[in-house]
């Protein structure tokens, strides 16, 4: 796959995604087209054919090809929209990159564009308007077993599903996912029994100078007390992650939120002035670049991008479409 060179970026409504529905669900979105079906696939617009493929008994990777006319521009628009269960909130702006910036991927071979949980991979021909689009859609999938082993887990060792966050104990956007979806995910997902959590370093060091220290002093604290010591400083750390952030040496404060939230700090100074743990930091941080993670949070389920990390829904319909691919 090509380096990600452009990111489509839309506010989207809540909708429930096609893919994973029944094919028939985006077939009866697209009526208005009347597209033919044939064994080769669907014909709609000018010279417009796309084809459904299932998983599972599901929709599971839409794709399409045809010239990028004013007739095929929106009916591609609207297939992408329909295809993702956004509607017309990603339909509008990817008929407008289709119209103002598609030139810019003319000739470049295959090229994969980040549309909230999924990849949108295009190829774009032609010298000029209207150029030829052959493009598929998928949710962005990673093979499970490319995941580094789980180090700080709550929920079952032996459960059908895993939520895997890779986290900044500095970055904002991971202090929001805490506030947010994390605990309807300890309180709705893991009370099924089915699912366990994961959390995974991921420190942005290039912006953020102390979430590296920070995910030491976790460590550490790990070694100066239990496993289970790690959720509570891991909930503290981002609870005052405004007190802390911007120190020039962290280190002593992060041996007093210890003995603050009643935790045991022997060894802690020690263990961050001779970075004790920082093998085991860098290490996670380096999985999850082989992974293709650039930012954080990124979560997964099971093998699945979770788009708006926020929203518990969101963790429900891919649940619900793994174990529907899982069916295949």
């Amino acid at each position: 796959m090509k380096k990600l060179v452009l990111l489509i970026i839309c506010l989207l409504s809540l909708a429930q995604a096609q893919i994973g529905q029944p094919v028939e669900s985006l077939e009866l979105a697209m009526d208005a087209y009347k597209p033919l079906k044939t064994v080769m696939g669907y014909f709609a617009g000018k010279d417009f054919r796309f084809e459904l493929e299932e998983r599972g008994g599901v929709l599971y990777k839409v794709s399409g090809k045809g010239p990028l006319d004013e007739t095929n521009i929106p009916l591609a628009s609207d297939l992408i929209g329909y295809a993702t269960g956004y509607g017309e909130s990603m339909a509008g702006p990817v008929k407008t990159f289709f119209e103002e910036r598609i030139a810019e991927l003319a000739g470049q071979g295959a090229t994969p564009l980040g549309v909230e949980q999924y990849i949108l991979t295009v190829d774009v021909s032609g010298e000029e308007a209207p150029y030829t689009l052959d493009f598929s859609l998928e949710l962005s999938e990673v093979d499970t077993a490319l995941f580094p082993q789980g180090t700080h887990t709550l929920g079952p060792d032996d459960a059908k599903h895993v939520i895997r966050e890779f986290s900044d104990f500095q970055c904002p956007y991971c202090a929001r996912f805490v506030n947010t979806a994390y605990e309807g995910i300890k309180e709705e997902l893991l009370a099924r029994g089915d699912v366990r959590f994961e959390f995974h370093h991921f420190p942005l060091i290039s912006i953020h100078p102390n979430a590296f220290p920070a995910a030491e002093a976790t460590e550490c604290v790990v070694a100066a007390n239990t496993p289970e010591a790690f959720w509570l400083y891991h909930d503290s750390l981002f609870a005052r992650q405004q007190a802390w952030q911007g120190l020039s040496d962290a280190s002593s404060y992060f041996v007093r939120l210890a003995e603050d939230i009643g935790l045991s700090s022997e060894g802690m100074e020690s263990c961050l002035a001779e970075r004790s743990m920082a093998d085991v930091v860098q290490a996670a941080y380096d999985a999850g670049v082989e992974l293709g993670i650039r930012g954080t949070p990124t979560v997964y389920v099971d093998g699945f991008k979770v788009g708006d990390y926020t929203r518990l829904e969101n963790y429900l319909t891919l649940l619900d479409i793994s174990e529907k691919f899982a069916q295949e």
